[in-house]
């Protein structure tokens, strides 16, 4: 479970969304929303990113506290229009029962709020230490679970009309042969994103690079480290 989720209550769902739309309002234009989620859920791509960026930073010990104790604040590591710096901040539950924390505004580091509160400012979150984590190796080996990519996502193929399962897989071949030929002479192919293995509690650094089925009707990402 998110770390978030066993250390602060984040209100119903119309007042977390609403906490929600207040960061989104104030940072600059994103895309917060996945297309089936647009009306369900407006934010959730927003929603993913900050309770991600939250555990980050609980892990990093980079949560900051008012002197008095009442208020903890997170660094959103989104900026307004005017580049300021967006905070999340959570009051302290006083009750026995409940989660220790509750999500209660949030604000900008000029803000009188935040400077009549807290004496420093909340740094960001960190996921990489060397910056050759962050870029592809050609001597790396590129593994890929084929019968995952056919069996998990058939109903792709078949929808643009590949129904053989041999044949796909012989054109997914060829399409990773294609893809480590453009690897080796283009390693900004390679995107670098944070792994969080919540089963293991692995950590780490993955590179994601797209694998493009010939024609262009289903394209798909293998994961490379």
């Amino acid at each position: 479970m998110s770390i978030i989720k066993t250390k602060v209550f984040l209100g119903n769902r119309d007042h977390y969304t609403e906490l929600l739309k207040s960061i989104a309002d104030m940072a600059q234009p994103e895309k917060w929303s996945y297309g089936r989620y647009k009306h369900s859920e407006p934010y959730k791509i927003l929603q993913n990113y900050f309770e991600h960026t939250f555990d980050r930073l609980y892990e990093e010990n980079k949560l900051i506290y008012s002197t008095d104790g009442v208020y903890m604040c997170m660094n959103t590591g989104l900026l307004t229009s005017y580049n300021q710096e967006i905070y999340a901040i959570f009051i302290k539950n006083n009750r026995s029962k409940g989660l220790p924390w509750f999500f209660q505004r949030v604000c900008k580091d000029t803000d009188s709020f935040f400077q009549n509160n807290f004496t420093q400012k909340p740094l960001l979150a960190d996921y990489f230490y060397d910056v050759k984590e962050l870029i592809y190796d050609k001597n790396l080996e590129i593994i890929y679970n084929v019968n995952h990519i056919v069996d998990d996502n058939y109903e792709r193929f078949a929808n643009v009309g590949y129904v053989d399962k041999q044949l796909i897989i012989a054109l997914l071949s060829y399409s990773k042969d294609v893809l480590i030929a453009k690897l080796t002479r283009n390693f900004k192919l390679a995107l670098p994103f944070y792994y969080h293995n919540t089963n293991t509690n692995e950590r780490k650094i993955q590179l994601l690079v797209p694998l493009y089925f010939p024609g262009g009707a289903c394209a798909f990402s293998i994961r490379i480290g």
